[in-house]
């Protein structure tokens, strides 16, 4: 039997329905009511629309108990706070404040403006949180938390331990711009933006808003105890063919080092002729603070290089035309003509065309010393034009004493001869 005894209250049909205050209304169903004024229940079975303008869509053992909250339909779900939201599911509970829960399973928004949108047992406890996935706790207020199917055993949960956090738990990984991450967390994107100065380039940006002098900005932690060895390696570098190209890895001291296939530590320096054809493994003149391929007249001689590991001096801005890689220490590949043998000097050929010549060791001549570019670390019988294996900016005082002691040998001799022959004269009797 259905009652409405209500002013204006209705039940559209049904059994055992009733909307007993005014204009409380059941559509129809089996034993559903609207007890409160302007309360609503559509249908469904055993459904309670019991505050000022409540309502329940249908379902079974709804009820929505706080002013003008909702019940959409499910089982055994609860709003029981003001203009709180269970949309279905079953033995979800909206108990907080214009709190929303959208369905799933002993699902619980406790607090104000909280929202869990679905899933297993998850609970958005305070005020502006947030909770989704198996098991997710949002503990503290303004918490965003997603938790994923992979917690064993059921008595576990994924929890915020402070104010404002944002955290996600996903086992299988972490995709922004990709479905088919790679570890746990994997942005990938086709960048717009053009240019090494334009932030749109990059794929992503991490900034530091402090404005301060000792501002930080990404920092890498790795859970080796003690010195990380070389087998450590805290950033790695990779092109698209996977191929890794460079490293930052430990160093078994407690420090770390850099590992790339460069050889190399260079600057930028302007060429002197800014049209001038250089290229890598040309010998160059330093003139001034600027390079050419004359190299008579020099100050120095260099090598240019596009092997750097570390290259510095970069030019304002982006624009590095006009400049020069040249190299200040390391192993860089040199232009020669004529053959090389391990040990030898390399000096400019002298032909102003980015060559140079190999110098025994033996031949040295006061005029090279402040010529040498390096010292050949390879053999090669070419005769012609090929590049060789030089370090440069090593120590070359060795090549200094070796001509010391030769222009003292030579010396010695010297004046061994001219004692010799002054012997001769007086023997000779010679005035």
């Amino acid at each position: 039997m259905d009652t409405a005894s209500g002013t204006w209250a209705t039940v559209g049909g049904g059994i055992l329905n009733t909307a007993s205050a005014l204009q409380a209304t059941v559509g129809g169903g089996g034993a559903n009511t609207a007890n409160r004024n302007f309360a609503t229940v559509g249908g469904g079975n055993s459904n309670t629309a019991s505050a000022l303008q409540a309502t329940v869509g249908g379902g079974l053992s709804n009820n929505a108990s706080g002013t003008r909250a909702t019940v959409g339909g499910g089982r055994s779900n609860n709003a029981t706070a003001t203009e709180s939201t269970v949309g279905g599911g079953f033995t979800n509970t909206a108990s907080g404040t214009s709190a929303t829960v959208g369905g799933g399973r002993l699902n619980t928004a406790s607090g104000i403006y909280s929202t869990v949108p679905g899933g297993f047992n998850s609970v958005a406890r305070v005020n502006y949180s947030f909770a989704a996935g198996f098991r997710a706790r949002a503990n503290q207020e303004g918490t965003f938390v997603w938790s994923d199917a992979s917690l064993t055993p059921m008595a576990d949960s994924f929890a915020s331990t402070g104010t404002n956090q944002f955290l996600i738990r996903a086992a299988g990984g972490v995709g922004i711009g990709t479905n088919s991450p790679a570890n746990q967390f994997h942005v990938a994107d086709t960048p717009t933006g053009t240019g090494a100065g334009n932030l749109n380039a990059y794929v992503a940006l991490v900034e530091n808003l402090r404005a301060s002098a000792n501002s930080h900005g990404l920092a890498i932690k790795i859970g080796t105890q003690g010195d990380p060895t070389s087998s450590a390696r805290l950033i790695a570098f990779f092109d698209g063919d996977l191929d890794r190209i460079g490293q930052i890895q430990g160093n078994g001291s407690g420090g770390v080092s850099y590992n790339t296939s460069g050889a190399d530590y260079a600057e930028y320096l302007p060429r002197i002729n800014p049209d001038e054809a250089i290229e890598a493994g040309d010998v160059v003149g330093l003139f001034d603070g600027g390079v050419s391929r004359r190299t008579v007249g020099a100050s120095r001689a260099m090598v240019v290089t596009d092997r750097a590991a570390v290259l510095g001096n970069m030019p304002p801005g982006e624009d590095d035309e006009g400049f020069e890689q040249i190299s200040f220490i390391g192993q860089v590949p040199v232009k020669s003509v004529g053959k090389v043998d391990f040990g030898d000097y390399i000096v400019p050929s002298g032909l102003n065309d980015g060559t140079g010549i190999a110098v025994r060791p033996f031949d040295l001549k006061p005029e090279h010393l402040a010529e040498i570019v390096g010292r050949a670390w390879e053999s090669n019988s070419n005769p012609g034009l090929k590049k060789v294996i030089v370090e440069v900016g090593l120590d070359h005082s060795a090549a200094v004493a070796q001509l010391i002691e030769r222009q003292n040998a030579r010396i010695d001799k010297q004046q061994l001869e001219i004692a010799e022959l002054r012997d001769a004269i007086e023997r000779a009797g010679i005035q």
